[in-house]
């Protein structure tokens, strides 16, 4: 069962993190009125579990995004990868 490490209250998101079984970070961001949006898992050899958990689409910004990238650790590889391909288109 995963355990729960934090909870960020964000006006009517919260952005909830958990360490699973596998010793991977959660990252679950939910609405007060749409409920659970959005799941992200940092995996290993530089891959993310994404998964949308409403029906459709869901709408975020790109600061819950970042907030959920830092929290699973996984900012530091994503910022890796974009250099790199900017160096390349360069």
């Amino acid at each position: 069962m995963a355990k729960m490490i934090r909870d960020l209250q964000m006006g009517d998101t919260a952005i909830t993190i958990y360490e699973n079984e596998n010793g991977h970070f959660e990252a679950r961001l939910t609405s007060g009125e749409h409920g659970d949006l959005l799941e992200i898992e940092k995996l290993g050899d530089g891959k993310l579990r994404i998964r949308e958990m409403d029906i459709g689409s869901s709408t975020i910004t790109m600061e819950q995004l970042a907030i959920m990238l830092v929290l699973t650790h996984a900012d530091d590889e994503l910022i890796e990868q974009i250099k790199k391909i900017k160096d390349k288109q360069l």
